[in-house]
């Protein structure tokens, strides 16, 4: 079933009767991604969340020809630029799929709907938003306030598996190093 991995996760937040997620399902519509394949460039508005089903994606941007990873969204979560979404204004981020990925696509004006619609569907959006709200909040705090070493340790523990497949520039950029300082610290920790 092409929804099982969601319908598992919305349920695993609210309690979604039948007649919810049938109307919820009809809002859904399902797409395979491409490894490289941009899901929104920058300047574009983002109408859209997308659940992954399958795959790794990663969002960026671009600043004088360099890009600047800020974030990596893995299977059995949701995927957008939540500030032009809400906003409906232009992104400064590329979304990009760095494996082929199966996503649930479901734009603004169903959402809207469905929310208006279903309380559950409501206060599952509400509890997502808020999730991803402390998401950006500690990627921020770790930023500030952790070294480059323990934002390494906390994106180990976080996304373990999956940084085997990412090019290790992609993932100094987001530790806000460079490759050559990402070296050095996995170094040092192999010999500790």
């Amino acid at each position: 079933m092409k929804f099982e991995a969601l319908n598992k996760y919305c349920n695993s937040l609210v309690k979604i009767s039948d007649d919810e997620w049938s109307d919820f399902e009809r809002h859904l519509s399902v797409k395979k991604i491409k490894k490289k394949e941009l899901i929104l460039k920058q300047g574009q508005i983002c109408d859209y969340v997308a659940f992954i089903n399958t795959g790794f994606l990663r969002m960026y941007h671009t600043l004088e020809s360099v890009e600047k990873t800020t974030g990596f969204f893995i299977e059995n979560f949701w995927v957008t630029d939540y500030s032009s979404f809400l906003t409906g204004s232009p992104s400064i981020y590329h979304i990009q799929a760095l494996e082929p990925c199966e996503l649930v696509f479901l734009y603004k004006k169903d959402m809207n709907y469905l929310y208006n619609k279903h309380h559950s569907l409501d206060k599952m959006g509400r509890l997502i938003a808020e999730f991803l709200y402390v998401m950006i909040e500690r990627r921020s705090v770790s930023l500030l306030l952790d070294s480059a070493e323990t934002r390494w340790e906390k994106l180990q523990q976080q996304f373990s598996p999956l940084l085997q497949r990412v090019p290790q520039y992609m993932i100094a950029s987001f530790l806000g190093i460079t490759p050559e300082a990402l070296s050095r610290i996995k170094s040092k920790k192999v010999r500790q």
